[in-house]
């Protein structure tokens, strides 16, 4: 047997750049003020483009990304009807100690 040394088998992970860090104090950078939204509400926003888009025969421009986006959100969004998403963020938005980011966070849970 050796009693060498090896090298490590990974690469130390380099730090965030920005300002990002997530930690007791949410730091999100350029992105801090940004109105976010939850998987249901990018769900239905997105789908509502869509229908619009194949009602005015504008839906050539359906990608790969956005099909598979599509089926993403259609399998991880909690909340599939629209009065159930308006709910969950008249409930969220009542808490002014949250932040836009962690509300949106909070409401897929």
């Amino acid at each position: 047997m050796s009693d060498q040394a090896h090298a490590p088998t990974s690469r130390p992970k380099p730090p965030p750049a920005g300002e990002e860090e997530a930690s007791a104090t949410l730091k999100l950078g350029e992105f801090q003020d940004v109105d976010t939204l939850t998987l249901s509400e990018a769900s239905l926003v997105i789908n509502a483009l869509m229908v619009k888009r194949r009602k005015d025969r504008k839906d050539r421009n359906e990608t790969d990304v956005l099909n598979k986006t599509l089926d993403y959100l259609d399998a991880f969004a909690r909340f599939k009807q629209k009065e159930n998403v308006e709910a969950v963020e008249r409930l969220l938005s009542a808490h002014k100690e949250l932040t836009k980011f962690e509300r949106a966070q909070i409401g897929e849970y």
